[in-house]
């Protein structure tokens, strides 16, 4: 698969080529994935978005569309987290700068 910036072009001529990030970002999208550099963002703030003491306690799973999967060690703590869910969506918006995310799931996950 061959990313170029436009499909504009004389037909055999090779596409200008482009950034990595950009050609995977492209991709996630297509397979309705998070843009990869959105989630490092999440993952590098994430002690910052949820706090340092609630994120010992809470582990960023993924990213789909809209929504993050957030999983928590017990139902007590998927319970707090879901009360925090506006406060969790504001403060992704607040820090990484971005309204990427509007949806919070919570999963317990033992381990």
């Amino acid at each position: 698969m061959r990313f170029s910036r436009s499909n504009k072009g004389v037909p055999g001529e090779e596409p200008d080529p482009v950034v990595v990030g950009d050609a995977l970002a492209h991709l996630s999208k297509e397979l309705g994935l998070a843009d990869p550099r959105i989630m490092k963002q999440l993952v590098d703030h994430w002690p910052e978005i949820l706090g340092a003491q609630v994120a010992q306690h809470a582990t960023l799973q993924n990213l789909r569309d809209d929504t993050i999967t957030i999983a928590v060690g017990s139902g007590a703590w998927a319970t707090q987290l879901r009360y925090l869910e506006a406060d969790i969506v504001h403060r992704v918006a607040e820090v990484i700068g971005s309204d990427a995310i509007n949806h919070v799931r919570i999963v317990v996950d033992p381990q």
